[in-house]
């Protein structure tokens, strides 16, 4: 986030800033990927892979840390942070739930906001469940074994399902980043516009910035600006 970095070694998180360690802290779990939200950090448990897979739910409690070390309790099942907003799976919390939570974790007497998802049917179920601004991504599984893209604005309550067989990869500044089904080739879906187009990847590993989206090609990381 910035120039802030925050790595697990052994049982310990550290927080670097500008290349130097500012803080290091026990952290409750080895966990598997790290999400900065505000001054705090998120963290998955290790028995929870990022993206889902399949539906790996595990006991082992996802975790908001503060800047100082300081442990945030989070409502169950909760797949994501950002800035002051947690995202978490309401009704049985698996991922054949179509409900999602938003809530603050700076003022936890605020009531949550509720987002139904469209329903998926019979042993369909979401995955990959992300928040950033008022945006909500998720990939959908259908029974005969498509995935689409879905995008949410909790706060309007408008949602937006992909028609490409593609699974949801990341979400940044009015654009979604998925790659097709069984291929390394990523689609970039514009919100503004509704528009797609794709990028020759070599993987679906893809970071993003803003409008900017990082990937790799056979020899090279490649940078892609969509601001505009």
């Amino acid at each position: 986030s910035g120039t802030r970095w925050a790595l697990f070694t052994a049982d310990r998180i550290r927080l670097y800033s500008s290349g130097s360690l500012v803080r290091s802290f026990a952290a409750a779990t080895q966990g598997s990927s790290l999400t900065f939200a505000g001054d705090s950090l998120f963290t998955r448990p290790a028995c929870r892979k990022a993206p889902l897979g399949t539906d790996e739910d595990c006991d082992s409690p996802e975790t908001l840390y503060t800047s100082t070390g300081k442990r945030i309790s989070v409502p169950p099942a909760t797949e994501d942070a950002n800035r002051n907003l947690l995202i978490s799976r309401g009704g049985d919390t698996t991922v054949s739930s179509t409900t999602l939570l938003i809530t603050d974790f700076h003022d936890p007497n605020l009531p949550p906001i509720t987002l139904n998802l469209p329903n998926p049917g019979t042993d369909g179920y979401y995955t990959d469940i992300r928040l950033t601004g008022n945006w909500i991504a998720t990939t959908q599984h259908l029974a005969d074994g498509t995935m689409h893209p879905v995008v949410a604005n909790y706060r309007t309550n408008t949602i937006h399902v992909n028609t490409a067989n593609a699974r949801f990869l990341a979400l940044g500044d009015d654009i979604v980043v998925s790659a097709l089904a069984h291929t390394t080739t990523l689609q970039v879906w514009e919100l503004t516009t509704g528009t797609t187009q794709t990028l020759a990847a070599s993987s679906t590993i893809v970071a993003m910035d803003g409008a900017r989206v990082a990937y790799t090609t056979d020899s090279q990381v490649a940078i892609a600006d969509f601001a505009g």
